[in-house]
């Protein structure tokens, strides 16, 4: 009897000492905890040129997203809040506006990506009705093409474009698909589905270099993703943050200046990021987030004018395009 209340005492000892162990505290992998805040110095921005104002007069904007220089030397805008495009000098004067909203000829419903080809003709993508349209230098409208689907040459939320030689590059930010066309509006090819883990998610602006390597901005996983011209993935580059290199939301616009580097907006961070043309980061550029002369709201689109040294950014929230000075930016 006394030997079994000894081993009932030991087991009561066993067990109390099992359920106050105490767990070692292992820190948090950096993956587990998220991306690390890391401090980033901005190479500041000088600022040349404003255009635009709020509002729905001539000259103003609602919402707007692409911004081009054409051969003539203007500011063109697509703006997707009046369904208009917008052109300006290059002294911010307004020259003329053309198109309504509508969903016939020479009419918008969402204008978003702008291009000009070689013979000045601008292309534009209309969002809301899933189609491309292509107007001559002054605004006459020439045609469109595509149409709501997913079918190859149907859009369901075409965006992004750009004209490399004789194609037309269209992101569709809904089917996550690139599609590519002729200057006639002819359907080729597309890509896309080879991006995995992650597949791509939401993509919107697209560049191609000058040896045909397509950069597109994955904006749901914050990186640009870097596909040869039949669709093979290359290299991506950007994460989710607000480190060097970083995106901490939106990846925006891409360009490419006359050295090769590109530059990608950082919608929330309020930056523009440049990075080598194989994905190393160079700096961050910019003046922080505001509503002053210089600062950033939400800036949605950019590019690049090689032969003034300007960056356009389209800062959607302050409702203005900006034109900046690279040629002071202190390059590290």
């Amino acid at each position: 009897m006394k030997s079994r209340w000894v081993l009932y005492f030991l087991v009561i000892l066993l067990l109390s000492a099992c359920s106050s162990k105490v767990t070692p505290t292992v820190p948090p992998s950096p993956t587990a905890a998220g991306p690390t805040s890391v401090p980033v110095d901005l190479e500041p921005l000088a600022l040349v040129l404003t255009l635009g104002s709020i509002g729905k007069g001539p000259g103003q904007f609602i919402e707007p997203d692409g911004v081009i220089l054409d051969s003539q030397g203007r500011f063109v805008v697509t703006d997707k809040g009046n369904n208009k495009v917008v052109m300006f000098d290059q002294s911010g004067t307004l020259i003329k506006e053309f198109g309504q909203s509508g969903e016939g000829p020479g009419q918008f419903d969402t204008p978003t990506g702008i291009r000009a080809d070689d013979q000045g003709r601008l292309w534009i993508t209309d969002t809301g009705n899933s189609q491309v349209d292509v107007f001559d230098s002054e605004g006459a409208w020439l045609f469109s093409f595509g149409e709501h689907g997913a079918e190859p040459g149907q859009f369901m939320e075409p965006q992004g474009i750009w004209i490399d030689q004789d194609r037309i590059f269209i992101t569709d930010t809904e089917l996550c698909l690139i599609d590519i066309f002729d200057l006639e509006g002819n359907f080729l090819s597309r890509f896309g589905e080879k991006a995995q883990d992650p597949a791509l998610a939401s993509i919107e602006s697209i560049a191609v270099d000058d040896e045909g390597r397509v950069f597109i901005s994955d904006e749901g996983n914050q990186r640009i993703v870097v596909f040869d011209q039949e669709g093979n993935v290359l290299y991506s580059f950007g994460e989710k943050g607000e480190g060097p290199g970083e995106f901490k939301a939106d990846v925006e616009g891409l360009a490419f200046d006359s050295a090769g580097r590109i530059y990608a907006l950082d919608e929330s961070g309020g930056r523009v990021n440049v990075f080598s043309h194989t994905g190393e980061f160079i700096a961050a550029l910019g003046n922080g987030n505001g509503f002053d002369p210089g600062l950033f709201n939400s800036p949605d689109g950019l590019n690049i004018v090689p032969d003034k040294d300007w960056l356009v950014i389209v800062d959607q929230g302050n409702k203005r395009i900006q034109v900046f000075d690279l040629g002071q930016v202190a390059w590290p």
